[in-house]
C-alpha cells in the first residue's frame, strides 16, 4: 500500500486534454487575431507592438519551441511569455472536461485518490506541472464539487499540494458550474489583453535562471514524502525533470517507486528518461498513452 503518490506532469499531460504545446503553440500565436472591430490604439499597450513583431519573426522562422526560440532571441522574451498567455487562456477557455475523453488520465488519477481527497486530512496525492495552465486544478475542482458542500469543497481542494514549477496563468477562486467558467477569455480585445499581461508576469521559461525558488523546494518537499512517483507527458523536457531529481540520497531512492511514460518519444529519448529513473527501487518505462500507464501499470 502506497502512501503517497506525487505526479510530476510534463506538456504531453495537457496535451492529452488538446492544449496546445510545441509547433502547434507556435503556429497559434503567430496567428493569433483580433476581434473585428476592435480599436487597437484604444488599448493603450506598447507591448502590443512587441507582440506583432514577434508573430511576424514566428512565421519567418518556424520554430518547433517557443521556448527554444525566445532562448535564442531574448528581445522577444516578454511577447512571448504574453502570446503563451494569450493562447493557454483560450484552450481554458474552450476546454471541456468530456467524461468519456480518450486520454483522460486525471478522471483516473481522481478516481483512484477519491477517499483520501474526500476523508483524509492530507491527501495521499500531489501534483507538481511544468505547465502554465490551470488544468490540473479545475479538474479537480469540477470533481470535488461533485462531492462536497461549497463550505467543504474550497478546504477540501486547498489539501490538495498543486507545484506550478515555472509559474502559473493564475489561481482559481470559483466552482466551475454548468455553461459557465471561472476562465476570462474571449476574443483578443482590451480585457483578454490585460488578463494575459496580468497571466504573463508570472511565467518562467524553463531555461531562465531566476526560476521560483519557493516553489522549486516546494516539489522537492513533496517528492521526499512520497513513495510512488508517476511522470506523464515529459516529452524531451530532460534538463527540467533532471534537476529537481538531481541531489537526492540512496535512501530516497531505495525507498521510491517510478512510473514514467515514455509515448511517442523516440529511443534517444526513451533510453534517456529510463537513465534519469533507474536508480528507484522499482522503475517502469511506460510506452503508451498516460490513462493506459496508470490503469494496466501503475494501479494494476
Amino acid at each position: 500500500m502506497f502512501k503517497h503518490t506525487c505526479y510530476i506532469v510534463g506538456a504531453g499531460g495537457s496535451c492529452a486534454y488538446d492544449f496546445p504545446n510545441g509547433r502547434n503553440l507556435v503556429e497559434q500565436i503567430a496567428l493569433l487575431r483580433w476581434a473585428p472591430g476592435v480599436d487597437l490604439k484604444s488599448i493603450q499597450d506598447p507591448g502590443l507592438n512587441a507582440f506583432s513583431r514577434l508573430q511576424k519573426d514566428l512565421k519567418w522562422a518556424a520554430p518547433e519551441s517557443i521556448d527554444e526560440f525566445v532562448r535564442h532571441t531574448s528581445p522577444h522574451h516578454a511577447a512571448a511569455a504574453f502570446g503563451v498567455a494569450l493562447c493557454l487562456l483560450r484552450a481554458e477557455q474552450n476546454h471541456a472536461l468530456s467524461l468519456d475523453h480518450e486520454d483522460d488520465w486525471l478522471r483516473t488519477a481522481f478516481n483512484s485518490h477519491t477517499e483520501s481527497i474526500k476523508n483524509d486530512p492530507e491527501p495521499n496525492v500531489s501534483f507538481i506541472t511544468y505547465n502554465y495552465d490551470r488544468l490540473i486544478e479545475r479538474h479537480m475542482m469540477t470533481r470535488l464539487a461533485g462531492y462536497r458542500t461549497a463550505c467543504d469543497f474550497y478546504d477540501r481542494f486547498a489539501r490538495i499540494p498543486i507545484v506550478h514549477l515555472h509559474g502559473a496563468l493564475g489561481t482559481l477562486s470559483k466552482i466551475p458550474k454548468a455553461g459557465g467558467t471561472p476562465y476570462i477569455f474571449a476574443d483578443l480585445n482590451a480585457d483578454t489583453v490585460v488578463a494575459a499581461t496580468n497571466s504573463a508576469s508570472a511565467l518562467r521559461f524553463f531555461w531562465e535562471e531566476n526560476q521560483d525558488i519557493v516553489q522549486f523546494d516546494r516539489a522537492r518537499r513533496l517528492l521526499v514524502s512520497a513513495d510512488r512517483i508517476v511522470i506523464l507527458g515529459i516529452g524531451q523536457a530532460f534538463q527540467p525533470l533532471s534537476r529537481l531529481l538531481s541531489g537526492f540520497s540512496d535512501n530516497w531512492w531505495n525507498g521510491v517507486d517510478i512510473f514514467a511514460t515514455a509515448y511517442l518519444l523516440p529511443q534517444a529519448g526513451r533510453e534517456r528518461l529510463l537513465s534519469l529513473i533507474s536508480k528507484a527501487r522499482k522503475y517502469k518505462l511506460c510506452t503508451h498513452t498516460a490513462k493506459k500507464c496508470l490503469t494496466d501499470d501503475v494501479y494494476a
